[in-house]
């Protein structure tokens, strides 16, 4: 009897002193994946926080806020190429840190860390924060994963797939003018039927949509110019202008909706342009795919924005 119980203190004992030893004191717990697009493009999105609900592979019940399986987890401050956060089970909170950095042209290393301080007393709650890392170390995989998944493509990082192609249309005729305000539709198709009418005047052929770059270049200063691709060279006029393009590299960006949605992929191409250091070696341009004066519903105008690049 007497030996039972000394052998029950012993094993008692070195229970206790496994705990102590073998579980430590401060738990932390990283996560890294390579993602294969630009760093600049994805710290730019990772830092806004009301955009996360667009990859996070958890439910959002409120701003900067998502419920895991256990426990929840808050974004509180983003910086220039990272996040930090708190992420809270039972009454503990775990702080928790989401940073990017580059590790190539288009490569990005995204990594996930946690600290957990374990300095506790009570062996209970050691054993219990041991298991909570575990289950905290399953949710860190998830969401790297779900990250590399919706940041390893372009439309992840900027919106909208943008596509390197090659030029494909050389020859153009183009015709221009000078306003006060921004054209709207009518006006510019009124320069498309000039265009169209002295083509058909000359025997040219058209082989593609209407081509449109509309420039603020100042106040009631707005540039607008508007081209359409031909299959052979017609004679110039005054205001009827042959433009030939180098068949070299272009970036093109497909849209569907209004000119609002244009606009913004049209600034987000820009912004690939500038994160992977190109250069322009000619205006870029909006391909009206859709008809605008047929097609009244400006949710289903089709445009492609071309964008040069060398």
């Amino acid at each position: 009897m007497i030996k039972a119980k000394w052998l029950g203190v012993l094993f008692f004992t070195f229970l206790i002193l496994f705990i102590y030893v073998f579980i430590p004191n401060e738990i932390n717990n990283s996560y890294q994946v390579i993602i294969p697009q630009n760093q600049t493009g994805i710290s730019r999105k990772i830092v806004q926080l009301n955009l996360w609900s667009q990859w996070m592979p958890y439910k959002t019940d409120q701003t900067h806020q998502f419920e895991l399986p256990s426990g929840k987890l808050l974004l509180s401050e983003s910086y220039i190429a990272s996040v930090k956060g708190l992420y809270t089970y039972s009454k503990d909170t775990v702080s928790i840190s989401f940073t990017t950095e580059k590790t190539g042209k288009d490569s990005t290393l995204f990594s996930v860390e946690t600290f957990m301080d374990n300095k506790h007393l009570s062996p209970i709650k050691r054993i219990e924060n041991y298991w909570q890392s575990k289950n905290l170390a399953f949710e860190i995989k998830k969401m790297t994963a779900a990250a590399q998944n919706y940041f390893g493509t372009t439309k992840g990082v900027y919106g909208f797939d943008i596509a390197f192609e090659k030029v494909k249309d050389s020859i153009l005729i183009t015709t221009q003018q000078n306003l006060s305000d921004t054209p709207n539709n009518y006006q510019i198709y009124q320069m498309i039927d000039l265009l169209k009418k002295y083509i058909k005047k000359n025997n040219g052929a058209i082989v593609g949509d209407p081509m449109v770059n509309i420039t603020n270049l100042g106040p009631k200063n707005i540039f607008l110019q508007v081209g359409l691709p031909i299959k052979n060279t017609i004679p110039e006029a005054s205001n009827f202008v042959i433009k030939k393009m180098v068949l070299g590299n272009i970036l093109s960006t497909k849209t569907t909706g209004d000119n609002e949605m244009v606009y913004k992929a049209f600034k987000e191409t820009e912004n690939f342009v500038h994160d992977h250091s190109k250069e322009s070696p000619a205006m870029p341009f909006i391909v009206y795919n859709t008809n605008r004066m047929l097609q009244k519903d400006s949710s289903k105008w089709q445009a492609t924005i071309y964008y040069p690049i060398y």
